[in-house]
């Protein structure tokens, strides 16, 4: 009887889906598209993730620089992407110290900025 437990009980583990919880990270800022300005066009998604910064483009975005900077103005990351559509690039935040923070998108089309807690 208790192996047809263990059997059902694995069975169950098997058939739950598993969930990875992360927060999305609200981009905000002026982004335009060319002279067409668009209350959708912001091309980025940031979550965090434990201690994993995940950015989607939506679109194609050459030379975009991204920082990551502390409340007090200083810089933990700051790299130059280009981004595909529908690409994802990941940050890892191991060696960020404790506080809050902001991301920003730096572009020729625009200004974007987020702000994340690293606890």
């Amino acid at each position: 009887m208790k192996k047809h437990l263990h059997y059902i009980a694995l069975l169950l583990f098997l058939f739950i889906p598993t969930f990875v919880w992360s927060d999305t990270v609200p981009i905000q800022g002026d982004w335009t598209q060319g002279d067409l300005r668009s209350a959708g066009s912001i091309p980025f998604i940031v979550e965090k993730e434990n201690n994993t910064l995940h950015i989607l483009s939506r679109k194609h975005v050459e030379n975009v620089l991204i920082q990551i900077v502390s409340f007090e103005g200083v810089v933990f990351y700051e790299e130059r992407h280009t981004l595909l559509n529908n690409e994802n690039i990941s940050i890892t935040l191991n060696n960020l110290p404790e506080g809050n923070y902001t991301m920003d998108f730096f572009h020729r089309n625009g200004f974007l900025s987020g702000k994340f807690s690293n606890p």
